[in-house]
């Protein structure tokens, strides 16, 4: 490094943030209420009914619905086999 006032030195650390994709405006859900069937299609429980969904970012056990359901829907546990 050469030249001028210099924050970072050589042998010094840092922490960073990097962010590679963000979601707006879509509905998140517990990644728990959204379940995956054998060919890979993913579904939420609605009213008692499964229901298909299209699915985006998956981060920190939440899941990004790009549709499928409504804001305000309620999502309901999914069965166990």
């Amino acid at each position: 490094m050469t030249g001028g006032d210099v924050a970072v030195r050589p042998g010094m650390n840092a922490e960073l943030e990097v962010i590679l994709e963000e979601a707006r405006d879509v509905i998140v859900a517990p990644a728990d209420k959204v379940g995956t069937r054998e060919d890979g299609t993913r579904y939420v429980m609605v009213d008692g009914e499964a229901r298909s969904v299209v699915t985006g970012l998956e981060v920190d056990g939440k899941i990004a619905l790009l549709s499928g359901v409504k804001e305000g829907e309620r999502l309901e546990a999914i069965p166990q086999k």
